[in-house]
């Protein structure tokens, strides 16, 4: 599929794209989208543990933990918490590079994944409940660099308001303040997809419009297999429950306004210029909301730290090792 995106008619082309899906896209139910993903890389060791789902329940939690036998006092362990539909996986690229010299733990919340935790429980306070119980299974109580994109970047905030002894450095990418029109009209156009149990239509729109137009223009006898890829690594019903009940209205305790204004440690935000799902100049408010924050731009999509990976990457380590 060769195609060129430019200026003012890309959201058109983009919808025009979408249209042009083969009908068979439209599946009510996706066998192959709903089995556990296995296909993982062989350059890290996926490890699971168990903590307590809700109503006293057991379930499995998936991470990795490489370095773990460097202590805290040489360097803050750092915890990498991905976007709505990002495996461990997907951060390949970046492992071997962010664990050098220091303990790497990314983790895959509820609904993510191969995490086995209810996703009917997708809200706020209950991933953040999540996010503390693992930390403690992992023995992680004085202090932790966080860094979350996306869906993981809204809950590293959150979780960082809630708990400024634990973070002592906080970086955030692909998140803002206020959701722009455009990109509240993308996640409705992923929810409404996905309760058609239309994964496919909603795995497209997450390439079309989470990467640059030079990026998909350059890339574009990849697309496919970037949206297989999303259509392998998600359940449906995991996948709707978590974009439908992450953006709830949880009170102001767990509003991402009120949690902005009350972090504690330094803050890096990376806001991107082609970000059409969070939206440039909205991600820059959100570091102009919190006190003790910098804000670094990049020239790519949403999708910036697998569009440009040795430039986020770079970003984030001299963040958090200066």
């Amino acid at each position: 599929m060769k195609f060129k995106l430019t200026g003012c008619s890309s959201l058109i082309a983009r919808r025009r794209l979408l249209e042009q899906l083969p009908r068979d896209a439209t599946l009510h139910t996706n066998s192959q989208a709903n089995h556990k993903f296995k296909e993982y890389s062989s350059s890290f060791e996926l490890k699971t543990l168990q903590i307590e789902d809700v109503c006293g329940k057991k379930a499995t939690v998936s991470y990795i933990d490489e370095n773990s036998h460097i202590p805290s006092s040489i360097k803050p362990p750092l915890v990498i918490l991905g976007g709505t539909a990002q495996t461990i996986n997907t951060f390949t690229p970046h492992i071997q590079s962010l664990k050098r010299n220091r303990r790497l733990i990314i983790i895959e919340m509820r609904g993510q994944g191969i995490t086995d935790l209810d996703s009917k429980y997708c809200n706020m306070p209950q991933l953040i409940d999540d996010l503390a119980s693992v930390l403690e299974k992992l023995n992680i109580r004085n202090e932790l660099h966080l860094c979350g994109f996306s869906f993981g970047g809204r809950v590293a905030v959150t979780f960082a308001a809630h708990n400024p002894a634990l973070v002592t450095k906080l970086s955030i990418t692909g998140v803002p303040l206020v959701r722009p029109p455009l990109g509240k009209l993308i996640i409705q156009s992923w929810e409404e997809a996905l309760s058609r149990g239309n994964i496919k239509e909603c795995a497209w729109s997450f390439v079309l419009n989470g990467y640059s137009n030079d990026f998909l223009n350059r890339h574009h006898s990849k697309l496919n297999q970037f949206m297989e890829f999303v259509v392998r690594a998600n359940k449906t019903e995991n996948l709707y429950n978590l974009i439908k009940f992450s953006h709830g209205n949880y009170g102001e305790s767990y509003d991402l306004e009120h949690c902005a204004r009350i972090i504690q440690c330094p803050t890096q935000i990376i806001a991107a210029r082609e970000d059409r799902i969070a939206g440039y100049n909205e991600t820059l408010e959100l570091a102009k909301s919190i006190p003790r924050s910098n804000a670094i731009t990049m020239d790519s999509g949403h999708l910036a730290p697998f569009e440009n990976t040795g430039a986020w990457r770079s970003h984030v380590l001299g963040f958090l090792d200066n």
